[in-house]
């Protein structure tokens, strides 16, 4: 009873994150608010606060206190650490927590004055010939903010912050262009299918970036009216690429419509990992020459062989040629218990069999044998 008592009288473990954002926040007069109230008025001891904690618990609080702050608590910020360039304490603790924490304060700022973000990162970039910092090997405080301002103000200045992209140097402008650029694309196609062929000279994987099936069915019809055939092809494919990866049955319908037979090769290979027997049907009723129904069987029964290995291999039977047949067996065999794949062959298939044969020696001798000894003569 005694030792029952003792335990339901133990304190909980008081979570660090909690007790320190249980501080009250002062009044406004104080500029920075939460932030001085909660680390003595100085972000440098937020640092060494940080590094006594856990680095999840670190994150998770930075998180946390940049979610709370309000326009004039981040103006106040920006104004003490970021118009003089002296962004160094920001360093000191971002730093401990890693990449998650910039990220957020940049998401954060976009939110509350995308005007003073983006004017920050152009200044910042005319100063440094286009550099978001000097130290262009390291995601810095400055690179993320630089970063941050495409990403996060593209979703609605998308051609100012397509500009700040391309006034930096190197890889990181080859970066935000596409955030921007995908940003773009999402309302207005026409336009970013345009500057993405007037920057890359056909449609990249920014152009479809983190796109919608809706966004990617408005955008169809500007890459449909590309005049250059190479290019309209490419667009399309890029954007059936993307929509087969959320909707796949739609996207087999837009590319049907479109006639895109590179984009009907991208459905097939997405539907066929999730659904391969609905994306069996819907090729079933597509009218097309043998040798382009074949290549198109033969992506389907592939990308089947690693989600249903056993159902793949009745369909693709008859439906494959020899050599197409025996690589979705290689792959059908990698995904099944060797004892399993042995039921679905016999010694008349030649080097099917014997590739399959193999496979289970290594993987199951003990089955090997016993599959062999049980054959004719065996």
């Amino acid at each position: 009873g005694d030792e029952r008592a003792t335990k339901a009288a133990a304190p909980e473990a008081v979570d660090p994150v909690d007790a320190l954002l249980a501080i009250p926040a002062p009044t406004k007069a104080t500029g920075i608010g939460w932030l001085k109230r909660i680390f003595d008025g100085d972000l440098e001891a937020l640092g060494a606060q940080l590094h006594e904690m856990d680095q999840a618990d670190a994150t998770r609080l930075c998180i946390e206190v940049i979610a709370r702050m309000d326009a004039e608590t981040m103006r106040s910020l920006v104004d003490t650490y970021f118009v003089g360039d002296d962004i160094e304490a920001l360093e000191s603790w971002w730093d401990v927590t890693g990449d998650l924490v910039p990220i957020a304060f940049a998401e954060r700022w976009a939110d509350l004055d995308p005007e003073g973000m983006l004017a920050y990162a152009e200044g910042r970039l005319a100063r440094n010939g286009g550099n978001p910092s000097e130290e262009s090997d390291d995601p810095t405080t400055a690179q993320m903010i630089a970063i941050g301002a495409v990403m996060f103000v593209a979703k609605t200045q998308p051609e100012r912050a397509l500009a700040l992209a391309e006034s930096m140097q190197g890889e990181w402008g080859e970066i935000g262009a596409e955030l921007a650029l995908a940003a773009m694309a999402g309302s207005q196609p026409e336009q970013a299918l345009a500057k993405e062929l007037r920057m890359e000279g056909e449609p990249g994987y920014g152009f479809t970036m983190g796109m919608s099936p809706a966004q990617a069915a408005a955008a169809l019809p500007a890459a449909l009216a590309l005049a250059d055939e190479e290019a309209r092809d490419h667009a399309v494919s890029r954007l059936i690429e993307t929509w087969a990866d959320n909707d796949p049955a739609g996207a087999f319908v837009a590319a049907r419509d479109a006639g895109s037979i590179d984009g009907l090769e991208e459905v097939f290979s997405s539907w066929g990992d999730v659904d391969p027997r609905s994306a069996s049907e819907a090729l079933a009723t597509l009218d097309l020459d043998s040798d382009t129904h074949g290549a198109l069987e033969q992506i389907l029964a592939e990308r089947w062989a690693r989600s249903e290995p056993a159902g793949v291999l009745e369909w693709a039977r008859d439906r494959l040629d020899p050599a197409g047949f025996s690589n979705v067996l290689q792959t059908a065999l990698e995904n099944l218990p060797p004892d399993q794949a042995m039921q679905h062959f016999d010694p008349a298939s030649g080097r099917s069999f014997k590739d399959s044969f193999i496979h289970l020696t290594q993987e199951n001798p003990t089955a090997a044998l016993e599959w062999l000894a049980g054959q004719p003569g065996g």
